[in-house]
């Protein structure tokens, strides 16, 4: 999963990810809304499908209060992952 992270963009989400029953939302009601993932595979990827295969805006939403007790290698890397994930949703 970690290696993973660095093939994070756009067109690896649109191609990686596959969306079930996205018909079942409704994308014209732009009110605004929810989505909570269980915490299988990679919610920063699932989130970066959401906005390109639906053309929704996302925001994902992840603590960093644990960072603290993290070596600095492994602050690094989260750091980094935050950013990637952050421009497939942009």
């Amino acid at each position: 999963m970690k290696d993973e992270t660095f093939l994070f963009s756009p067109s690896y989400a649109m191609t990686r990810v596959k969306i079930h029953g996205k018909e079942k939302i409704d994308c014209n009601n732009r009110d605004g809304g929810i989505f909570c993932f269980l915490h299988f595979g990679s919610f920063f990827l699932s989130g970066g499908a959401i906005s390109k295969h639906m053309n929704l805006n996302y925001t994902a939403v992840a603590s960093t209060s644990n960072h603290e007790f993290l070596a600095k290698e492994e602050k690094v890397f989260w750091k980094g992952v935050f950013s990637r994930a952050e421009k497939m949703y942009s």
